[in-house]
């Protein structure tokens, strides 16, 4: 494996990497999803085209790997409005969506609450008659 390191005059300068000793990872934890979350996982699936799309497929595997890196940080995410209840974002610009969570630390369990499209409206609000 080569390494660089951007010297003055704009020029590389080879460098040997160092040696790094055992990285001591933290335990798992054991995440799930709610029968909501399944279902809003499901429905962004066929949203973005998953299944067509080559752009949607790599998006919703993105997705699905944001969600499994819940077992190894699960206090990523923001504190959201109660306690032990985070959320992350995951997208960019149109497609972003919010995985909301709680965090049991005593039992090292996470559960996926909901999965919201940020364009999609709360499920409390109607849409105005016209």
């Amino acid at each position: 494996m080569r390494t660089f390191e951007w010297v003055v005059y704009f020029r590389w300068k080879k460098r040997s990497p160092k040696p790094v000793g055992p990285i001591a990872l933290p335990d798992k934890y054991t995440v799930s999803l709610s029968a909501s979350a399944l279902a809003s996982l499901r429905g962004l699936r066929g949203y973005v085209q998953a299944d067509y799309s080559p752009h949607g497929s790599r998006w919703y595997d993105g997705l699905d790997s944001a969600i499994r890196g819940l077992q190894w940080m699960p206090n990523r995410g923001r504190l959201y409005r109660e306690p032990n209840i985070r959320s992350i974002l995951y997208g960019r610009r149109s497609y972003t969506c919010r995985i909301t969570y709680r965090v049991n630390d005593e039992d090292r369990y996470v559960e996926v609450l909901a999965i919201r499209h940020c364009r999609q409206r709360p499920d409390n609000l109607t849409r105005p008659s016209r």
